[in-house]
């Protein structure tokens, strides 16, 4: 149960509030029940999760992983030899960006693609 409030408080809520009228108010009630039953029904809590910042990675941990073992194999691996690696591992198209921000990010070192 929520703490009483002092009177002044009171007073100041009511003072602002005291403009919208009942209807309204209670339209604004129900939107809230609707918000909340919403939340309980997706997320099994009053309140949504908060959102990502960052971008959903597609090269998961275990490529990165398959990846890096992979160098250490092949260390003069160029960036197109990883991803025809990559279709015969896992059977995923992943962009060379992708793949080589993933890497850069694990701190393995890949030489770029081969100009013929």
């Amino acid at each position: 149960m929520a703490p009483r409030l002092p009177s002044s408080k009171l007073q100041l809520i009511q003072s602002v509030t005291h403009h919208i009228s009942n209807g309204r108010r209670t339209r604004l009630q129900q939107i809230r029940t609707i918000n909340i039953r919403t939340n309980l029904r997706r997320f099994e809590n009053a309140r949504a999760p908060p959102n990502r910042i960052c971008r959903r990675s597609t090269v998961n941990p275990l490529m990165i992983e398959a990846f890096c073992d992979d160098l250490s194999a092949k260390p003069d691996s160029y960036l197109d030899e990883m991803i025809v690696f990559q279709l015969d591992e896992f059977h995923t198209m992943i962009t060379i960006s992708n793949i080589g921000r993933a890497m850069k990010a694990r701190g393995c070192e890949v030489r770029p693609i081969l100009n013929n």
